[in-house]
């Protein structure tokens, strides 16, 4: 049996303000010389973090919907794209106090 006390809204108030969240930033990159608004990151992004305007990829809404799984970079045909792994590592990160 599991210990009510321990599962969740219960344990997220046990745990609130143990930890901080590390918000992924800066692991997307885009060189607007090289996009040639081909629409590949748009079209490949599971996540819907690229939008087109006047004709060129921009990332939006990475921090929240990110997969992580760099397929824009490997779609870029122009190399347009530059994907590093998250400064706080992957997925959601949570540093203990």
């Amino acid at each position: 049996m599991v210990d009510s006390e321990f599962v969740g809204v219960k344990l997220r108030q046990k745990i609130e303000g143990l930890f901080e969240i590390i918000p992924k930033k800066n692991h997307i990159s885009i060189d607007e010389a090289k996009c040639n608004g081909c629409e590949q990151c748009y079209v490949y992004c599971p996540g819907g973090c690229f939008a087109m305007e006047d004709g060129v990829a921009k990332a939006i809404h990475v921090e929240d919907f990110c997969q992580e799984c760099g397929s824009c970079e490997k779609v870029c045909p122009t190399g347009a794209i530059s994907y590093k792994e998250p400064s706080g590592g992957t997925g959601i990160i949570r540093k203990f106090s």
